[in-house]
């Protein structure tokens, strides 16, 4: 029993251990754009009240590879007092070794993810996240928000092809009256567009504060057919976070 107990103790210190890891490389990413923040304890505030916690994390190695994986759901607390206003996304990060999976599932999450509350906390378009009116064809109708930088990852030439067909075909209004009607709430609704093609399968998924929506995702891989065909490695994800309906 004595050993059991000594194997769980372990698990959960290493557990906390990666936490506070995590936490680190998001403070030093936010450091370096000059966002004011405060390492507290098992959670990092921000601009004095807003806080950003990890409430899951898991690392392990990758595709029996000598590489790690880290995955783990971030949620950036707005008013930690209200459940309602707490901005949820997952993050991955892959590297050689486990402390570098945690830096780049950090930084992962700081670029593709952290500018759109950011960009509200600013009330403005800020760390290259863009605004969506509610009348843009590339937005989510009747809704104003932020959209966090483009996740591409591929060839030059896949990823232009993405980019050019996401321009005349943008993904989020056609996802939309799949989502709205079973939206939470009637504000701050965070938005997780996933999709990705390895040469042999399609991992895709759209999510709604985290929490995957299964009509939406087979509709974006309807919508994304065509560049499973073709069989090349690409990858592209979008975090829109919806501040009210106008």
């Amino acid at each position: 029993m004595k050993i059991i107990k000594k194997l769980f103790s372990s698990s959960k210190n290493n557990e906390d251990k990666n936490l506070l890891t995590a936490l680190g490389f998001i403070d030093e990413h936010f450091k370096k754009l000059e966002i004011d923040t405060e390492l507290q304890g098992s959670f990092l505030r921000v601009y004095r009240q807003p806080e950003i916690h990890i409430t899951k994390l898991d690392i392990q190695s990758h595709d029996n590879s000598n590489s790690w994986l880290a995955h783990g759901v971030v949620e950036f607390r707005l008013n930690p007092e209200r459940s309602d206003s707490w901005v949820i996304d997952c993050a991955i990060g892959i590297g050689e070794t486990r402390e570098e999976a945690l830096k780049n599932f950090s930084e992962n999450w700081c670029v593709f993810t952290a500018p759109a509350p950011l960009s509200l906390l600013l009330k403005e378009a800020s760390f290259d996240a863009v605004l969506l009116a509610p009348n843009d064809s590339d937005g989510f109708p009747g809704w104003e928000g932020f959209s966090a930088p483009f996740l591409m990852r591929g060839s030059d030439e896949r990823k232009n092809k993405i980019v050019n067909f996401l321009r005349e075909e943008p993904v989020l209004p056609k996802l939309a009256e799949l989502l709205e009607p079973d939206f939470p709430a009637p504000m701050l609704v965070g938005i997780r567009i996933f999709w990705g093609h390895n040469g042999d399968r399609v991992d895709a998924r759209v999510a709604i504060n985290d929490i995957e929506h299964p009509k939406a995702t087979e509709r974006l891989v309807n919508i994304m057919t065509e560049f499973a065909e073709q069989g090349e490695f690409a990858t592209f994800g979008q975090f829109v976070l919806l501040l009210q309906k106008t």
